[in-house]
């Protein structure tokens, strides 16, 4: 579990990524697919374009979470299917310049520096800015619209108690939530 990323504000962050897509920036599709689908940055760097689909009028992409190896199924915005199928190449997050995929480490040193501002708030409370704040963000959005339960299935957790300390709620906080929830 890694409890030293920091989560971004949802929102700027998603207009960071549909921003950076526009000028044409390949992270920005990585920031935006992240908060979307919450996959870990390996599962992600492993993503082809054979793992996204459409039913519908709706649009998918289907994983193996490596770390808990569970498949899943996780709606995703037309925009992400549109530029994930733009890609020339197969693999969704290839570096055309030299001709491989991208690192994990490619990912983070971008992010530090698209979020150049949080990254330093992060720093001074002993947090950093890596691609695990992006699964942090998409967590917390989860958990504040639709609760334990959906957040921890979300995230693919094995318990309520990891997804609890990976967002760092509380046993108060979550009471808190539910007293407002029930009107006590």
């Amino acid at each position: 579990m890694n409890k030293t990323s920091k989560a971004l504000d949802f929102n700027e962050a998603k207009l960071k990524g549909l921003t950076l897509i526009d000028e044409g920036n390949q992270i920005g599709l990585f920031i935006l697919l992240g908060l979307e689908s919450g996959l870990r940055v390996g599962d992600m760097l492993k993503l082809n374009k054979q793992n996204f689909f459409k039913e519908g009028t709706q649009f998918f992409v289907r994983f193996e979470a490596e770390k808990t190896k569970t498949k899943a199924t996780r709606p995703v915005s037309e925009r992400v299917y549109n530029e994930v199928n733009k890609g020339i190449n197969e693999v969704v997050f290839y570096n055309y310049k030299y001709k491989c995929p991208y690192s994990k480490m490619w990912v983070n040193r971008n992010l530090k520096i698209i979020f150049k501002a949080e990254h330093i708030k992060a720093k001074q409370q002993g947090l950093n800015i890596s691609a695990h704040s992006l699964r942090k963000s998409a967590g917390l959005l989860v958990y504040e619209n639709c609760g334990l339960e959906s957040c921890r299935d979300f995230l693919l957790h094995s318990s309520y108690d990891v997804t609890k300390a990976y967002l760092n709620v509380t046993t108060t906080e979550l009471n808190e939530k539910l007293s407002r929830v029930f009107g006590f």
